[in-house]
């Protein structure tokens, strides 16, 4: 009976942590995807506009915030499962990509939004989207598997650490092109957040 309830609350367990990774990777999909349509051609008018900065900075944001709730909950998840479906693998791409787009959008501000820039911006976004919904295949299918996974989550812990730490960095770029003060420090505050957090 002992050993029912204990398996009872395990499941209830993964699926709270279930639910809370599908959750932060459907609003990191749908955060990339808004980045898309900021990046676009539709939006070539309003690139210098207060609104446009703002809306690009706090898209930004909210993926940071959702990676950073990821990160910590993937790893409670990884504990409470034996692990052969490549999570640690696709959760570090998420976070190495996700970087990369960070980057992309950095250089196309910088160029003043030309074609081919942008045409990396959404490349990478379409990337991340994939890797992204591969995840949520993987958490919702709950495959068995048995794998040394306290090494792995280790080098994910790690990998997660090395890339929010370039958040900072690139934030700091990022916010340099939005014009208000007060989105500025946010943007670098929480991309020190995630970078303590996961550290």
């Amino acid at each position: 009976d002992h050993q029912r309830q204990h398996q009872y609350s395990i499941e209830n367990r993964l699926d709270a942590s279930r639910q809370l990774l599908t959750s932060t990777l459907s609003t990191i999909n749908a955060s990339t995807a808004h980045i898309i349509i900021l990046t676009s051609d539709v939006n070539t008018n309003h690139h210098r506009n207060f609104d446009y900065n703002n809306s690009l900075s706090s898209t930004i944001v909210t993926i940071t915030n959702n990676l950073n709730e990821f990160s910590k909950e993937i790893n409670a998840y990884i504990n409470l499962i034996d692990d052969k479906t490549n999570l640690i693998d696709q959760s570090r791409r998420l976070c190495i990509t996700f970087n990369d787009l960070l980057i992309c959008i950095k250089t196309l501000i910088e160029s003043n939004y030309d074609s081919a820039t942008r045409q990396n911006v959404l490349l990478t976004a379409s990337r991340l989207g994939e890797i992204n919904q591969d995840l949520i295949r993987c958490i919702t299918n709950d495959f068995d598997c048995s794998i040394n996974y306290q090494d792995k989550l280790l080098s994910l812990s790690k990998s997660v650490a090395n890339t929010t730490a370039l958040y900072v960095l690139k934030a700091k770029d990022i916010a340099t092109n939005v014009q208000e003060q007060q989105v500025v420090n946010e943007i670098i505050s929480t991309a020190t957040q995630c970078a303590l957090a996961t550290s």
